[in-house]
């Protein structure tokens, strides 16, 4: 249609092309969008780094470290510092990094084997991640 000017006689061809334009705007759109992820999908070290923006894994970063101990133990920060030799501050930093972007869980809140004291027991294995009731409902939503 151009720049012309729309008058009651060439308004329906106005809208069928609007129509169109539409259309088409809705197919582009559709071609660029990509599906969201599961909510518990494993994930390998290298993607984890990636999504992160982290250090690139060609060597073993504290990340790394944290990330792969934590994919075979379920433990609470203290007593995966004493594990691995990454300090509590690093590791509380990381958890919130890969809590962000669902790579890590709370599994459960007891008594810590190593301080004593409650604390959460963490894991990367969305396998030992037991049923909760607030991941159901938001599955339901989304």
């Amino acid at each position: 249609m151009g720049t012309t000017e729309i008058t009651f006689d060439t308004m329906p061809r106005a809208i069928e092309q609007l129509f169109a334009e539409v259309g088409e705007i809705k197919q582009l759109l559709s071609a660029q969008q990509t599906p969201t992820p599961a909510l518990r999908v494993p994930v390998e070290i290298d993607q984890a780094c990636e999504i992160l923006y982290k250090a690139t894994p060609t060597h073993k970063t504290q990340l790394q470290t944290i990330f792969l101990y934590l994919q075979d133990h379920v433990a609470t920060a203290s007593m995966v510092a004493a594990a691995t030799g990454v300090p509590q501050k690093c590791i509380t930093r990381y958890k919130r990094d890969l809590e962000r972007n669902r790579m890590l869980w709370e599994v459960e809140r007891k008594y810590c084997k190593l301080t004593g004291f409650k604390a959460y027991y963490l894991t990367t294995d969305p396998t030992k991640v037991p049923n909760n009731p607030q991941l159901k409902l938001s599955l339901i939503w989304k």
